[in-house]
């Protein structure tokens, strides 16, 4: 029996895929940052978040699609970090499904394996109809291994579930 089917939960599950192919960082470096009001993410900053008015949210979500838009790596990923942070504690609240087109750009182009990994736990925890739909498009174009491994639990789940 596989372990993987005892966990029921769609964020859990989310996490348990991402984690098994991305490290958490510690300490200092896993601190989330989310431009604009340059928050950091901690136990005080996260209970706020549910405070916020619905224009800090739209901006969040406008901040987001910016920067997982930019070239620079860095940005890429930590823009990435706060998509899936966001959109699986608060997605009822900010709007992202403007980053899918990043999202599936980053997954079928970008040659770091980690932000492939990170754009598909981010268009599995927004569970965009959209972006799933180009999803199951993509993944029949990837060379078989984790990636496409994931990607086809991710899509199984998503359908399932639906």
């Amino acid at each position: 029996m596989n372990t993987y089917r005892y966990i029921t939960n769609k964020a859990y599950r989310l996490i348990a895929l991402f984690s098994l192919f991305v490290m958490y960082p510690t300490g200092a470096q896993a601190q989330t940052i989310v431009v604009g009001d340059m928050l950091e993410a901690n136990q005080s900053t996260v209970e706020a978040y549910g405070q916020r008015s619905p224009s800090w949210w739209h901006n969040l979500g406008e901040q987001l699609t910016s920067l997982v838009a930019v070239k620079n790596e860095q940005v890429k990923e930590v823009a990435l970090k706060n998509i899936i942070y966001f959109a699986n504690q608060y997605g009822d609240k900010v709007d992202l499904r403007s980053t899918v087109p990043y999202l599936l750009s980053a997954y079928a182009n970008n040659p770091r394996l980690e932000i492939r990994f990170m754009a598909l736990a981010a268009l599995g925890a927004l569970g965009s109809d959209d972006g799933m739909e180009r999803l199951g498009r993509l993944v029949r174009r990837e060379k078989p291994g984790r990636l496409r491994d994931l990607t086809l639990i991710a899509l199984n789940d998503y359908y399932r579930l639906k």
